[in-house]
């Protein structure tokens, strides 16, 4: 047995290598505006710190704009961008320990936040007739950043981490130097214990994500499949997992059939979605 901890405690080390340390400037911006009141130095003063790369700064600075911006659809929109092109603070990394300790994972509650509850009114009333090809533009761009948070979460989450966890605290803890020097055993306590709390966080987190993404794919493309697979794929979720995802967000409600078209009744058998497609 202690072979295969050991395997996976190297897995679990590597795993969480490869994390974005950078801004995503692939991510499309909004369209320009021009800055016209104190909000708007604020949005530019957390681009800087977003593009800096200082990102403890950043969400600081995002919490506090949030509550100004979630009927307005342009400042919106550019918070908007920058939570979605700012990474998640990295919990693997001893020294970042103590600012989320402080914070209580503010970086997650800043993106789900975003994600949640900003729904201006110009996006909500997109259905109607006589929508302009500027208010179109911003709805998809709003469905990509959705996509592109959903897909962060669901990225952060290490399943094999919790499998893990309590073999690596026991090599700690049976470590004699380790043990008797109560600072390093205190850190390490606390940096275990936010990596466990962040973990067991992050599934209750990405259903309500899916929930919210779902319905909203399917309010705004009643009829165009493609358009959502378009967006649940940028969300991270192959098409195999597509059904899966509709199962327990919307379920086999009549106006979601659209979206089961082309994929198995028995989803099992893999040979049957492959004939599916061709």
């Amino acid at each position: 047995m202690k072979p295969m901890y050991l395997l996976l405690s190297f897995m679990l080390v590597f795993s969480t290598f490869g994390k974005s340390e950078m801004f995503n400037n692939s991510l499309k911006k909004p369209p320009i505006y021009k800055p016209d009141d104190p909000v708007d130095i604020l949005i530019s003063d957390a681009m800087k710190l977003a593009i800096h790369g200082d990102i403890f700064q950043f969400y600081e600075a995002a919490d506090k704009i949030l509550p100004d911006i979630k009927n307005n659809l342009q400042k919106g929109m550019w918070l908007f961008y920058l939570v979605a092109a700012v990474p998640f603070v990295d919990d693997t990394v001893e020294s970042n320990t103590e600012w989320l300790l402080g914070k209580a994972d503010l970086d997650y509650q800043v993106k789900e936040k975003m994600m949640i509850s900003f729904f201006p009114k110009e996006i909500r009333d997109l259905n109607k007739p006589g929508n302009n090809p500027e208010l179109i533009a911003m709805r998809e761009l709003f469905l990509v950043y959705s996509s592109v948070i959903l897909n962060q979460f669901r990225q952060e989450l290490n399943h094999l981490f919790l499998y893990t966890y309590k073999y690596d605290r026991f090599l700690y803890l049976c470590n004699a130097d380790f043990v008797n020097d109560r600072k390093k055993f205190l850190k390490y306590g606390n940096y275990m214990n936010i990596r466990i709390g962040r973990q067991k966080k992050l599934t209750a987190m990405i259903h309500g994500m899916e929930d919210d993404l779902v319905g909203l794919l399917v309010q705004f493309y009643p009829a165009k499949a493609a358009h959502v697979k378009k967006y649940l794929n940028l969300a991270g979720y192959g098409d195999q997992e597509i059904p899966d995802l509709l199962d327990r967000t919307i379920g086999r409600v009549p106006k979601a059939a659209y979206l089961y078209r082309g994929f198995p009744k028995n989803r099992n058998n893999k040979k049957e979605y492959v004939e599916s497609k061709n």
